[in-house]
């Protein structure tokens, strides 16, 4: 990042075994979903999909397992803090304190995870139900729908990084509309988020 790499194109230059650059659109949309979609435990079929469906391109299904075994193995901590979040279900369904990431950021309660500044995200009626493709697994209640929701590892991964992702970008919408913003002028300063961008006038 700090390069100004397009990190797309050096993961699909990992992938392919040579340098990709933004005029190879097959590859680096390639590389780009993988990016993306692998980062959260996404399985062969799955990405398939996804890179069908984000990236417009066809790959059979031992291509997409090749992808999905290459970035595992090209990020091992991914797969491990994965297996870390796994633990972490378990200790929210006991009720268990748990700390999850190795700074401290973010720890469990009885079917929560509690993040920074003590905002949570709670996992109502956390439960284990049987499955038959795994035997079982967890699932919860969606908060806003009541819809059983299932929860592994990667989903719980997903969770993390975009609420930490949504506090830091308050922050900077804090910070700009201190240095920018004027009371006596509501129209100035911070006036719409989109994603991860502030919107100012």
């Amino acid at each position: 990042l700090r390069q100004g790499e397009d990190l797309y194109c050096w993961f699909a230059g990992d992938l392919y075994g040579r340098v990709v650059t933004k005029k190879d659109k097959k590859e680096r949309q390639h590389g780009k979903v993988g990016m993306l979609q692998l980062q959260y435990q996404s399985g062969a079929e799955s990405f398939q999909n996804a890179a069908r469906v984000m990236g417009g391109i066809n790959l059979t299904l031992d291509e997409a397992q090749d992808t999905v075994d290459f970035y595992r193995q090209r990020f091992p901590m991914l797969p491990k803090f994965w297996k870390q979040c796994e633990k972490a279900i378990k200790a929210m369904a006991k009720g268990n304190r748990m700390q999850v990431d190795q700074w401290g950021l973010v720890h469990t309660e009885h079917n929560k995870l509690v993040l920074p500044r003590g905002r949570t995200i709670e996992y109502q009626n956390l439960r284990q139900e049987p499955d038959e493709k795994f035997g079982t697994r967890w699932v919860y209640d969606d908060r806003y729908t009541g819809k059983r929701k299932t929860l592994y590892g990667g989903a719980m991964t997903e969770n993390i990084c975009q609420a930490i992702a949504g506090i830091i970008v308050m922050d900077q919408c804090m910070e700009i509309e201190m240095r920018y913003g004027r009371y006596n002028s509501p129209t100035t300063g911070v006036v719409l988020t989109v994603h991860d961008e502030a919107g100012t006038i």
